[in-house]
């Protein structure tokens, strides 16, 4: 996190603009509710994430959440995915036959046609034709 963190200020030392959609946000706020209910000590943890998300321990992490993104939204331009502008047929063959994450088709698609640079930790994206950021090892070499 640490990385991503400092690379983020570089971004905004260079006074470059950083967009976000609403599915980064998503995956955003959708990973780090898993990352906490992963860490959680077995004697606490309740059996589900769906159960989890009910709890009151809940309560906290969403708030953290809350907090969190609010402050990213504070240097973020927002962008709009286009889905009305999506090769529907095309993402959805990728998605049948390569077995492509759909979420992650729409953002390339998105990089591409804005002409995005992608800051990922996803190794999902390891094969796409976009200039990515990132501390990820597995990404960084060939």
């Amino acid at each position: 996190m640490r990385r991503y963190s400092l690379g983020l200020k570089n971004i905004l030392t260079a006074k470059a603009s950083v967009f976000i959609d609403v599915l980064i946000l998503s995956e955003f706020i959708n990973r780090w509710s898993r990352f906490t209910y992963d860490t959680i000590p077995a004697h606490q943890k309740p059996r589900t994430f769906k159960i989890f998300r009910k709890s009151p321990l809940f309560q906290t992490v969403a708030q953290d959440i809350a907090v969190r993104t609010r402050k990213t939204m504070n240097f973020c331009s927002r962008t709009d995915s286009g889905f009305d502008t999506l090769d529907m047929d095309s993402l959805l063959n990728d998605f049948e036959t390569e077995k492509k994450d759909f979420n992650d088709q729409v953002l390339e698609d998105l990089c591409v046609r804005r002409r995005f640079n992608l800051v990922t930790d996803d190794l999902d994206f390891k094969a796409a034709n976009l200039t990515l950021f990132t501390a990820n090892p597995k990404l960084l070499n060939p």
